[in-house]
């Protein structure tokens, strides 16, 4: 199955996408929409398309696996059907140990043809899943790289009527007057957090679903890299850094390490983590297991946020405070 890489193809399409949304929203305003429901209806078409030519590519390395897995099976099958009826013994009697091995060839061949059935569907449901999960994630791209247009600067037009005209003194003036902002109350403050806890779950890409059978390795990779769009790094994939062994998962603002077992991470695991976050990158450490003692005091010592994830049931939490805030709050 395809991983996520950052800065892929599609990342760079989405981006151009919410751009040109955005200067033609800016262009030509539309009456009832906010920018960003302009920007997702006219992008969604496209995004929708880029996800299903991505999809159709996993469905042809399917088709290919199929094939190089389900000739095996059908001709074991057919092999017994036929020593079956060749060896099954005539009018006087004779041996039934050949029909017995041709029945036993034609049970293996049809278990194993329905053992690799079960596994291609298994395969085809993860690539529509992973679909959706990236349809999401490249519409967050857009409506990020659109929110950036809309806030980069551009060039005044001196001849242009609408361009308003800037007293310098009155900014002066304005500068010298304003007084500084009175500081929020904690009640104001926690109302705050929660106020932007809300904006993040409602454009932020949706958590990964549970999955019954466990994950892999790489499987969890890929569900971190889900968990970790869902606090709010958009552009996280999984990480295939040349020479960074220690980085699983990262965007271009958090490096991330995923342990999937049991075992306690131990402080020499979170020391390698953050000999990889020499270029400033926030670490973040996600374990299917616990955290040692001497490992959670280094973490809090360098920094490093602790999330301990459950595969099967869909789930994350906070193993330390920076791990619990980011759960409130975001990684942003």
């Amino acid at each position: 199955m395809d991983e996520y890489s950052i800065g892929s193809p599609r990342d760079a399409a989405a981006r151009r996408l919410g751009q040109d949304a955005a200067r033609s929203f800016i262009r030509n305003p539309v009456e009832g929409y906010t920018m960003e429901a302009f920007v997702v209806g006219d992008v969604t078409g496209e995004i929708v398309r880029l996800t299903r030519t991505w999809e159709q590519v996993q469905q042809g390395e399917i088709k290919i696996w199929r094939r190089r897995h389900f000739p095996g099976p059908i001709a074991l099958a057919l092999i017994g059907i036929v020593t079956a009826i060749a060896s099954t013994p005539r009018q006087g009697g004779g041996s039934s140990t050949g029909p017995l091995i041709g029945l036993l060839g034609l049970a293996a061949g049809v278990v194993w043809l329905i053992v690799n059935a079960f596994r291609a569907g298994a395969m085809l449901s993860r690539a529509q899943q992973a679909r959706e999960v990236e349809t999401g994630r490249l519409l967050q791209v857009a409506r990020t790289a659109a929110t950036a247009t809309d806030l980069e600067p551009g060039p005044v037009d001196p001849d242009d009527a609408r361009a308003p005209v800037v007293d310098a003194a009155v900014v002066g003036a304005a500068a010298v007057e304003e007084e500084p902002a009175p500081r929020r109350t904690v009640e104001e403050e926690e109302a705050a957090r929660e106020n932007a806890r809300e904006q993040r779950r409602a454009v932020g890409s949706p958590p990964p679903p549970g999955q019954p059978f466990g994950v892999s390795q790489g499987g969890a990779e890929y569900l971190v890299a889900t968990w970790m769009r869902h606090l709010g790094e958009s552009d996280a994939g999984t990480s295939h850094e040349a020479g960074v062994g220690l980085v699983a998962a990262a965007s271009a603002r958090c490096v991330a390490q995923v342990k999937n077992d049991a075992a306690p991470v131990g402080v020499e695991d979170v020391q390698g983590l953050v000999a990889a976050a020499v270029d400033g990158r926030r670490p973040l450490f996600f374990t299917a297991g616990t955290y040692a003692e001497d490992a959670e005091a280094l973490a809090d010592q360098a920094h490093v946020a602790l999330f301990i994830y459950d595969a099967v049931a869909g789930t994350l939490d906070g193993a330390n405070g920076l791990g619990r805030t980011a759960m409130l709050d975001g990684l942003g």
